[in-house]
């Protein structure tokens, strides 16, 4: 069989007998068969993905994995944001994989800071290809893609005493790359009145990187204070 002829699915064929009798002209029968061939279709997708700072790069290898040509070959990817797939050589036509063929693609993806504060990016790819009978084929592969998280925090801690009144500022600042939740400022010092936040950047106790919230308290110096001559 050829390539053609599994493609087809069906080999037609005729054979002619002749014979030559005593005398006259020679004698003739046709008969004609159509064998059905076999098709089993099939498509097979690796996936991988690598991260180099803030952006992605995900490989598609696409393959033909059946006994027919596919037509019509592509990868597709829902990730929101991901670029559009570029393919690499082929081995003839574009769209088109023989039994055993392959191509690679690639695909780029920016970080978004969801991505940071989940600590990987979730996704799949699926390849497609169209036999030249019957439905389309397709296969699919997910990655799940790693992402560092460096999480971090800082206190600015002042303070300014005006009269027999000492009041404190606190800036709390988010120095690390993913979003902290339940921020929160405490400070032990007897006496201290509760702590009076400002306006938060977003929802109250949350930072994401980068942002900052100042918060302010009161105390008054106890005789022990001004004896000792520091808070």
């Amino acid at each position: 069989l050829t390539q053609a002829d599994r493609d087809a699915g069906i080999v037609k064929n005729t054979a002619t007998v002749v014979g030559t009798p005593p005398t006259g002209g020679p004698v003739t029968d046709e008969d004609e068969f159509d064998a059905p061939v076999p098709q089993a279709p099939g498509i097979l997708l690796e996936k991988t993905g690598a991260l180099e700072g803030d952006i992605a790069t995900y490989t598609f290898v696409v393959r033909n994995a059946g006994d027919v040509t596919l037509r019509d070959v592509s990868v597709t990817d829902a990730l929101p944001g991901l670029s559009a797939v570029a393919y690499g050589s082929w081995p003839d036509t574009a769209g088109v994989l023989a039994p055993g063929q392959s191509v690679t693609a690639t695909a780029t993806y920016t970080l978004t800071q969801a991505d940071r504060d989940a600590g990987v990016v979730e996704n799949t790819a699926t390849a497609t290809g169209t036999p030249p009978v019957g439905d389309p084929v397709t296969h699919d592969d997910e990655v799940e893609l790693p992402v560092a998280q460096t999480p971090g925090i800082a206190l600015v801690k002042t303070g300014v005493l005006e009269g027999g009144e000492l009041t404190y500022t606190f800036t709390a600042t988010n120095i690390g790359d993913v979003t902290l939740t339940d921020v929160a400022i405490a400070d032990e010092l007897p006496g201290l009145s509760d702590l009076s936040y400002g306006a938060w950047p977003a929802e109250a106790g949350v930072l994401a990187p980068g942002e900052s919230v100042t918060a302010t308290a009161t105390y008054t110096p106890t005789q022990a204070d001004r004896d000792a001559g520091v808070v």
